[in-house]
């Protein structure tokens, strides 16, 4: 996701699942907005079709979306912060001089209405990997069910020369 993160850990487990072993992919993964460790635990239907890889990938993915999500709230509590040292000013030296109040609290109000934008920005990315997460999943193990498909037409083939 950033070029501020990286995977420190990555292992599987297997699990039961309706009698069948089932993994389940774990990664952690670190940025500057803390270490996350997330998990996938593909159903049981499509296990023959994500191989190890995949797991770890989509487990790398919800790390993202938590590290986005950590950092939306992150800058709206930077947003909150600017504006409440606009507020404080505004009605604790109402009785200073105005010019030189007006200037400062004019900058202090743009640095929210700019905090304010990044936040809207950073909540609107993770709310777009968020919802996208299931079907980007899909596609993954649709390619990947096509790919098997391909490799085993590909070994008939080869067997029947």
């Amino acid at each position: 996701m950033s070029k501020h993160s990286k995977i420190l850990d990555s292992w599987k487990d297997k699990i039961i699942v309706g009698g069948i072993r089932v993994p389940v992919y774990y990664v952690t993964k670190s940025s500057k907005y803390g270490i996350f460790t997330c998990s996938v635990k593909p159903c049981p239907q499509d296990y023959p079709n994500i191989n190890d890889w995949d797991g770890y990938r989509f487990a790398e993915r919800k790390c993202d979306i938590e590290i986005a999500h950590t950092k939306a709230k992150v800058l709206k509590e930077r947003a909150r912060g600017i504006l409440n040292v606009h507020k404080t000013l505004h009605t604790k030296y109402k009785t200073t001089k105005q010019y030189e109040l007006g200037i400062v609290l004019g900058d202090i109000y743009y640095q929210y209405e700019l905090a304010q934008e990044e936040y809207e920005k950073a909540y609107a990315q993770y709310k777009y990997m968020k919802d996208s997460f299931p079907d980007y999943t899909s596609r993954m193990i649709e390619r990947r069910k096509q790919l098997n498909k391909k490799l085993e037409e590909k070994r008939a083939a080869e067997l029947q020369d």
